[in-house]
């Protein structure tokens, strides 16, 4: 069956990321099939408003499939008392094809069921996993598989790259993807670029994809993760990233002088603050996050800009954006900090 709606036509290698910024606004029509006409790809939307232009594509109307609803609600299917409902966990964190899941004390007994119900829910999910917190310098995930297959190794998808991972072993946020994506469009040609906690390479691989840096120095404590970040440089078909397993407190002293460094370590970034100020080229931009409280922000600044004063360096704030809730009282924030030195480049 077809029906039209209004839609916007959108180049096929602009489409994921146009259709991941409608996803997070909560405009794409998801009942509708996209429709792919030589090197375009029309997105439906659902247009509340009579909006003449969206993401700054117009806004067209045509026909398109009608996809067979399929039962996205574990909840309608999870076998629990009816009384721990209230209970069950509104979202989960989807990386590949593993769903991880919190589940408070009172419904510890029923993961099982609850894992059996996403995977019947979520056709691309085949493992299910209990988050047990993470722990330990290397930010590991202590995970517990609940159902599906024995496994969470597997592969990421977002804005045009494929990261392989295991989130059991490595620490990576799939709500980060936007993030990911927006820092690496920041990034102009020739700049050396130092990603002081790279993970599996989400920040680093993009920068590679999207742009044209000089070099990325791509730095983390844990072993894991420079293995994958190295089979995702090779997945990618990308250069100039150099992965340094280490300390960034020992290993960014030595490095080049960088144009841009991204510090994505939340709950510890200020203690490497002072070695990312070393290294930052005058009129070099960091990108800083924290988990904070949101009444503590500005104190946090404050902060940031009498360290840096100290070696005769002034902060200028590019940005301020809230990437995700934390808890009730805090979140991740990441602080787009410019640097102007008195001393000439390093």
């Amino acid at each position: 069956m077809n029906m039209k709606s209004p839609c916007i036509a959108v180049p096929l290698k602009k489409a994921e990321e146009v259709k991941k910024a409608l996803l997070d606004e909560g405009k794409l029509n998801k009942n509708l099939a996209l429709e792919k006409e030589e090197e375009i790809l029309y997105l439906p939307i659902l247009s509340h408003e009579k909006e003449n232009l969206i993401l700054g594509y117009e806004v067209l109307e045509r026909d398109f499939q009608v996809l067979e609803k399929d039962i996205k609600n574990y909840k309608e299917l999870v076998d629990i008392p009816e009384e721990l409902r209230q209970f069950l966990p509104t979202s989960f964190d989807i990386v590949g094809k593993v769903a991880i899941i919190k589940v408070q004390d009172e419904i510890q007994g029923y993961v099982k069921q609850i894992g059996e119900a996403i995977l019947s829910a979520n056709k691309s999910v085949e493992t299910v996993a209990l988050d047990c917190g993470v722990k330990g310098e290397e930010r590991v995930r202590g995970l517990k598989i609940v159902a599906g297959k024995e496994s969470t190794e597997t592969v990421h998808k977002e804005y045009g790259i494929e990261l392989e991972t295991d989130p059991s072993k490595v620490y990576f946020s799939p709500r980060l993807a936007t993030e990911h994506f927006r820092i690496a469009q920041m990034v102009k040609d020739d700049e050396v670029v130092i990603d002081m906690f790279c993970g599996i390479g989400p920040f680093s691989i993009l920068m590679a994809k999207h742009r044209k840096p000089d070099k990325i120095y791509a730095i983390d404590i844990n072993s894991d993760a420079i293995g994958y970040l190295k089979r995702n440089i090779k997945r990618n078909k990308v250069s100039n990233i150099v992965p340094l397993l280490g300390d960034s407190k020992v290993l960014v002293p030595d490095l080049e002088g960088a144009h841009r460094i991204v510090m994505n370590l939340p709950h510890s970034a200020f203690e490497f603050l002072s070695f990312a100020l070393l290294k930052i080229k005058n009129n070099g931009v960091i990108h800083y996050y924290e988990v904070l409280n949101h009444e503590s922000i500005d104190d946090r600044l404050e902060e940031i800009k009498k360290m840096a004063n100290k070696d005769g360096i002034t902060i200028i704030l590019l940005g301020q954006r809230e990437v995700h809730t934390y808890s009730p009282e805090s979140s991740l924030y990441c602080l787009d900090l410019r640097v102007e030195k008195d001393e000439r480049d390093i």
